[in-house]
This record gives C-alpha cells, sequence and structure tokens, in this order.
C-alpha cells in the first residue's frame, strides 16, 4: 500500500476511485453521526475530519501526477459543482504510459 500522505507517488483510475469513495463515506459517517439532534456538529467531529484532508489532497496530487497535469489543478475541488465534474475527469482520464527503462 501506498503512502496515504504522499504528494509525489502515482495512483491509477481503479485504485484513485476505491480510496476516493472510502474517504468520502467516512466524511459522510462522521458527519452523519457527530450531529447531535440540533444538526449541529459535536465537538468530536472535527479532530476526526482534519486527517481526511490532507489525505483527499495527497491522492488527487497523486491521481494528476498520473495523468500528467500540474498538482496545481488540486484548488479545482474548492469550486462547488466544477469539483464533481473534475473528480469525474480523473476518475475516467487515462494515465500516462509507464516507460520500461530500469
Amino acid at each position: 500500500m501506498k503512502k496515504i500522505f504522499s504528494f509525489s507517488d502515482t495512483t491509477g483510475r481503479v485504485e484513485f476511485f476505491f480510496v476516493s469513495l472510502a474517504y468520502y463515506l467516512i466524511f459522510i459517517y462522521i458527519i452523519l453521526f457527530a450531529t447531535d439532534n440540533s444538526n449541529h456538529l459535536n465537538w468530536v467531529a472535527p479532530p476526526f475530519l482534519i486527517p481526511l484532508i490532507p489525505m483527499v489532497l495527497a491522492i488527487i496530487c497523486r491521481r494528476l501526477n498520473d495523468i500528467g497535469k500540474s498538482r496545481y489543478l488540486t484548488f479545482v475541488v474548492l469550486i462547488p459543482f466544477v469539483n464533481l465534474i473534475f473528480l469525474l475527469y480523473l476518475v475516467f482520464a487515462p494515465g500516462k504510459p509507464k516507460s520500461n527503462t530500469k
């Protein structure tokens, strides 16, 4: 398994999809079960959500490295609705061919 905080490695389409899916399911689980009856986040949620931010940014950077794009495109995930299209692009974009040099 690759380092989850590595920004410089590469990630394929399938790995990106399943790891991203796992991160977002964890995020939804924390949000749903860390709210009280008044729909406000408990004090328990932020410590569990904070580590997800660099992990999600790292997987996006690794995927951008794999398709040969700039890592600065990671900031696109901060734009509402555009981020959904961008993440779908990352799931379906083919990676660069790997060279067999040793």
